[in-house]
């Protein structure tokens, strides 16, 4: 797989995350009752999908090189 298309479907993949925890907040503001979205929750979902995707290529970089050494 060329690197251009590993950019490309991490990118995708945060951005999909990003769009879902957007629509969760706008979801808790207008059809939730005991419910409220914040910005704040949106900045932690955000900040989450980020340290996921880096977790991800971290670990993914690190068995890879394990794998290849041996």
């Amino acid at each position: 797989m060329s690197v251009t298309v590993k950019m490309n479907s991490y990118l995708v993949a945060f951005i999909c995350s990003v769009v879902t925890g957007g629509l969760f907040e706008i979801l808790q503001i207008t059809i939730a009752q005991n419910r409220s979205g914040s910005w704040a929750d949106f900045a932690a979902n955000t900040t989450g999908a980020a340290l996921g995707l880096l977790t991800y290529r971290i670990l993914l970089n690190t068995r890879y090189e394990r794998i290849f050494k041996a």
